[in-house]
C-alpha cells in the first residue's frame, strides 16, 4: 500500500481534505484513498493490488466475480486504474467497412482479443444501440459469414460491432461513442487481467 501511495502522491493525482486522502478525478462521489484517521479503505487495497500485480507477477488473465452491490465500487477502481494510470492497455482494432461500394452511415470494426457481446453490453449501459452481426443473424455468437468471406480471420471476427448512424447524429454523439467505446474496453480488459 505505501508503494501505492507514493505512486500517486509523486504523479500528484491526490489531494488531503480534512486529512483524508481524495483522488482528484473528475468525479462523483469522490474517490476516497485513506480516511482522516489515516486508515484505508478497501479500494485502496485493491489499487494497490493492481500496481503491485503490474510490477512484480506476470499473469495472463485474472478475473473478478462481482455481484450488482459492488456496482459502485468497481466503477470507482475501474475508473481510477485509469487514472492513476495503471495498466495503460492498447486496443487493437481494424476497420472492416470497404471504402468504396459500401453504405456511408455503416460503420463495422473488429476489435481483437474481444467478443462482441460483451462490448454491446458495455455500450448498452451507456445508452448506446449497436449490433455484432447483420440484422438477420443478430441472434447468433458465431462470427459473421460476411466477414469470413471477405477474409477475415473468425478469431477477430467475434470481435466485430456495427454501427448505424442517421442524419441526426451529430459530432457529439460520436464523440460520446469513442470515449463510451474506450472506457467499455478499458473496463473488459482489466476484468480479464485483474
Amino acid at each position: 500500500i505505501v508503494d501505492f501511495l507514493v505512486n500517486v502522491l509523486n504523479k500528484e493525482k491526490v489531494e488531503y481534505d480534512d486529512n483524508a486522502l481524495v483522488s482528484k478525478e473528475e468525479a462523483e462521489p469522490k474517490v476516497l484513498i485513506t480516511k482522516s484517521d489515516g486508515s484505508y479503505l478497501y479500494i485502496t487495497t485493491d489499487l494497490a493490488t493492481v500496481l503491485y500485480r503490474e510490477k512484480n507477477i506476470p499473469y495472463d488473465k485474472i478475473f473478478y466475480v462481482v455481484d450488482s452491490r459492488q456496482s459502485l465500487h468497481f466503477k470507482q477502481l475501474f475508473s481510477s486504474i485509469k487514472y492513476f494510470e495503471f495498466n495503460n492497455l492498447e486496443y487493437e482494432h481494424i476497420i472492416v467497412t470497404p471504402n468504396e461500394d459500401s453504405l456511408s452511415n455503416i460503420l463495422n470494426v473488429c476489435f481483437k482479443g474481444f467478443e462482441g457481446e460483451p462490448i454491446l453490453i458495455g455500450l448498452d449501459m451507456e445508452g448506446i444501440f449497436a449490433s455484432s452481426g447483420s440484422a438477420c443473424s443478430s441472434a447468433s455468437l458465431e462470427p459473421s459469414h460476411v466477414l469470413v468471406s471477405m477474409g477475415i480471420d473468425p478469431k477477430l471476427a467475434v470481435g466485430s460491432i456495427r454501427f448505424s448512424f442517421s442524419y441526426e447524429n451529430t459530432p457529439e454523439d460520436v464523440e460520446f461513442l469513442i470515449e463510451s467505446l474506450e472506457n467499455v474496453l478499458s473496463e473488459l480488459s482489466m476484468l480479464a487481467q485483474a
